[in-house]
């Protein structure tokens, strides 16, 4: 059984649930800044946004990839390692800690492994300010502009839509369109609208406020020599209903 197809199941019952999944999200970080980009194609909108965010959690990336489910996540090549292996963790935890006879994390990195997101590296050079201007404005479907309109409205327009100060959105941007353009073999490009994506409705919960709630709790066993870890009387444990494993690894990871 595949976790995220139960996620992508659930989803399309519940309806109208966010975004639901997107095919390919851009994303890039710059260490100086500490900002996180983010680009993707909802439709014929590009809609992108840069959110403060810090290694090692990278809890709003996290968040991002969690509401928006992608399909394939592109980076650029010269990435900082610990940013791209953020992109690749699956969003949901783990349901509970290994036996201790059982061979060390083998299920849960069979796991971890299979709900992991797909990471696809490309040139650094497509993630730059220059390149998503030079081929936004290369896009004649955009925005249904006028063809009377000259090179500078038509950057004048861009510079208006995706603002100057959004760096690390404008590289996300740019390393989308290339990608696209790259992959599309159904002809060219359709964007007819820029849109700034709101994450208001997203919040990153931290694991002492998670304590602090008792929406988890730990409960050691009680023999002096130690023993599994299992599950206390919490939030968890009263509304935790689920019959297999995949189905608790994602209630958890919602939980979560």
């Amino acid at each position: 059984e595949n976790i995220r197809a139960a996620r992508d199941q659930e989803a399309d019952d519940d309806g109208d649930d966010g975004l639901g999944r997107v095919e390919v999200l851009a994303a890039v970080w710059r260490s100086q800044s500490r900002k996180v980009g983010v680009a993707f194609l909802e439709g014929t909108v590009l809609r992108f946004c840069e959110v403060a965010d810090a290694p090692p959690e990278f809890a709003m990336l996290q968040a991002l990839k969690f509401a928006l489910n992608p399909a394939l996540i592109v980076a650029p090549a010269n990435a900082d390692t610990t940013f791209v292996d953020r992109l690749r963790a699956p969003t949901t935890t783990p349901a509970e800690p290994a036996e201790p006879d059982d061979a060390p994390g083998l299920d849960l990195v069979g796991e971890e492994a299979k709900d992991a997101f797909l990471v696809k590296q490309t040139r650094s050079r497509d993630f730059t300010c220059e390149t998503a201007l030079q081929r936004l404005a290369l896009l004649s479907s955009l925005g249904g502009l006028p063809d009377s309109m000259t090179e500078r409205e038509l950057l004048l327009f861009i510079e208006h839509s995706l603002p100057r100060d959004l760096e690390q959105a404008r590289r996300a941007v740019g390393g989308l369109i290339s990608h696209l353009q790259r992959s599309n073999d159904s002809g060219p490009l359709a964007i007819t609208a820029l849109e700034r994506h709101r994450v208001e409705q997203l919040m990153y919960v931290s694991p002492e406020t998670l304590l602090s709630l008792n929406i988890f709790e730990d409960q050691q066993h009680p023999s002096v020599h130690g023993g599994r870890v299992k599950d206390g009387f919490s939030l968890w444990s009263v509304m935790n209903k689920t019959k297999s494993k995949p189905g608790e690894r994602v209630l958890r990871g919602w939980f979560a």
